[in-house]
């Protein structure tokens, strides 16, 4: 990239001289400064104002402050004539995949206690933040920036009690199950040109589905497909072929929280200025999936056949609780923005 330094041509714009006293300056003003200006700075000079919108008394300035006052060269005011090539490729691919499970099983056993709890707890989770950026600013440029993001979680709670006797002197009775499943997913895609930029993001997250590849899962997500195979989110909380006896409360609860928070964000700029034939495009394109199934089971029940009848006696209460919390939260952002300037030099 060659620029047109064209320094003995005066050809620079100002808005004001340093002559003109008391002015309203907005930031990008220039200010060329009287041959008599004394306050500070270099007389003949360009300065560009760098402050916020603003009364100033140009005459009492002084330039050669650099929080307000930048000074500028010949070159910094005149175009560039790109003459080179260059080009900026970027790739990222990233999977990411946890499968878990949790079992808590009383089978087949007397259990007296003051209290008795069989609990099974669940807590899968995938954090990813993937920040990809491609940059190239030649006149006649191309950037490339490419993200292929999965993330995929698997799990299940189970608590039983199966075959048992189980009596409490004084407290509770509990079974229960909990499973937490959470994916946080954040994909941001830039790319900066100044020719050609081109941006694509792919990001599939999944909450109870079953791993598939990156072909079945673009189809999925553009024509909603049912290639993958669901595997639920389980959590199941059972009294089965028992006898309970508490003085306190019978409890048997499952509790299913699966959440999916899905951020992508995919810019692409590209700006190009020279002095004729200036030309840029911009092209971003996003194909995202967001899937999560849950099943949530909670009960107290005689198994088929010839198994004897569960039986529950309580001085307390008996519940049978089952909660499904399952979301997705998912914000996309995509921008392509493109501009061209031919000024002819000036």
């Amino acid at each position: 990239m060659l620029n047109n330094s064209l320094a003995q041509l005066d050809t620079a714009a100002f808005k004001f001289e340093s002559s003109d006293g008391t002015q309203s300056l907005e930031f990008g003003d220039i200010v060329r400064l009287a041959q008599d200006h004394d306050a500070g700075g270099t007389p003949g000079s360009l300065y560009r104002y760098m402050g916020p919108d603003a009364e100033v008394d140009l005459s009492a300035a002084n330039f050669d402050d650099d929080g307000y006052w930048d000074r500028q060269e010949p070159t910094d005011m005149i175009p560039e004539l790109n003459i080179g090539d260059s080009m900026a490729v970027g790739m990222l691919v990233v999977r990411n995949d946890v499968r878990s499970r949790a079992d808590a099983l009383l089978s087949d056993a007397t259990v007296q206690s003051a209290t008795v709890a069989v609990a099974a707890v669940e807590s899968s989770t995938i954090r990813a933040v993937n920040d990809s950026e491609s940059v190239s600013e030649s006149g006649s440029d191309t950037a490339v920036n490419g993200v292929i993001a999965s993330n995929i979680v698997q799990s299940s709670a189970s608590a039983q009690a199966v075959r048992s006797t189980l009596l409490t002197v004084e407290g509770d009775i509990v079974v229960s199950a909990d499973n937490t499943s959470f994916i946080d997913a954040r994909n941001l895609s830039n790319v900066v040109s100044g020719g050609t930029g081109v941006n694509v993001t792919l990001a599939f997250n999944s909450i109870g589905w079953e791993s598939q590849n990156i072909l079945f899962q673009t189809i999925d997500a553009l024509i909603g497909t049912d290639i993958g195979d669901e595997n639920p989110a389980r959590v199941e909380a059972y009294i089965i072929d028992s006898t309970v006896v508490a003085e306190g409360d019978v409890r048997v609860t499952a509790d299913n929280n699966a959440v999916l928070r899905a951020l992508v964000s995919n810019e692409t700029e590209s700006i190009d200025g020279a002095v004729m034939d200036a030309s840029s495009l911009a092209v971003g394109t996003v194909v995202t999936s967001n899937l999560v199934s849950a099943r949530t089971d909670a009960e107290i029940r005689r198994s088929a056949g010839t198994a004897p009848a569960t039986q529950v006696q309580a001085l307390g209460d008996v519940v049978v609780d089952a909660r499904e919390d399952a979301s997705i939260r998912a914000d996309v952002k995509l921008s392509a923005i493109s501009k061209t300037t031919s000024d002819g030099g000036l």
